[in-house]
């Protein structure tokens, strides 16, 4: 499976969960997210993250040290492992 490979913002706003809806629905599929720099999440991405998880396969790229303590504190850590 090819899995479409889109840079996460390090700053997950809501200006840029609206810019990663974009792109996610542009490419329907699996999809791997490079999570590397993310240093903060809003819940308007965290929407978009969980929407896009339910869609497609979806894999979490080297998420930060912040993106995975804020999905856990929100009670998505499922993400964090990969395909949710």
């Amino acid at each position: 499976m090819t899995l479409r490979l889109i840079q996460l913002d390090p700053r997950l706003t809501q200006d840029a969960a609206v810019a990663l809806w974009d792109q996610i629905s542009a490419h329907p599929g699996a999809l791997a997210l490079d999570a590397s720099q993310v240093r903060h999440l809003s819940a308007a991405a965290l929407q978009v993250l969980l929407v896009a998880a339910r869609r497609a396969p979806l894999r979490l790229d080297a998420p930060s040290d912040a993106l995975c303590d804020a999905l856990t504190r929100l009670g998505a850590g499922d993400l964090i492992g990969g395909a949710a």
